[in-house]
This record gives structure tokens, sequence and C-alpha cells, in this order.
């Protein structure tokens, strides 16, 4: 049986994604956890850069609620950027989890 290296739970969005705002610019969110945020960039790559910092606010789609990020850019992919967020200003667990109920309440997200 194969196990999961992750540390922790990861929303991943499909659909109406979450809004990172930063003074790069506003990005699409595919997905949050604790440590972690990654996002869609379109156009310029050039931004970003590994272990770049990178602060900002997440927004939640719906009015759902927001949060401050800051962190440093771990990947680069084609298209998306992985950041590791602080380890002293991680997401808040409450703050995924009640994300995670609003999404099951509306049939996003899957309760299993």
């Amino acid at each position: 049986m194969a196990q999961n290296k992750r540390q922790h739970y990861r929303i991943i969005y499909n659909g109406k994604y979450p809004v990172l705002d930063s003074i790069l610019g506003k990005f699409s969110v595919l997905d949050i956890s604790e440590r972690g945020v990654r996002f869609i960039i379109k156009g310029d790559q050039n931004l970003f850069e590994i272990g770049k910092l990178v602060e900002g606010k997440i927004s939640l789609p719906e009015g759902r609620g927001e949060v401050k990020i800051k962190g440093r850019v771990l990947r680069i992919l084609l298209n998306e950027i992985v950041l590791t967020l602080d380890e002293k200003a991680p997401i808040p667990l409450k703050f995924i989890m009640d994300e995670q109920r609003a999404l099951i309440k509306k049939g996003k997200l899957s309760a299993g």
C-alpha cells in the first residue's frame, strides 16, 4: 500500500478559485494547505525565482474568508508556482477546515 507523504491537509480547487493578491499581481489559487500554496501564472514567469519571498492575501470565493500569507517560491512549473509558507505563519488549520466544510456543504468537495 502506497503511503501519502503529505504532512498537511490540502484543499484542491477546480472551478471557482480563490485569488492570491500580491504586489506581483493577482493569481488564481489551485490548492492550499497549512504550509503551502499553488497558483497559476499567466504571462511573465520571470516575476518569480526559486527562493523569492511572496507576501499577499488569499480571498476565498463568495466572500467565505481571507488569510494573509508569506512564503518562498519552492517550485516553478510550466504555468504554476508552488510556495512553501513561513513556518511561523502557516494558514491556520481552522481556516482550512472551515473552507472544507463550506465546500462539502456546497457539494464541491467529497467528504471521503
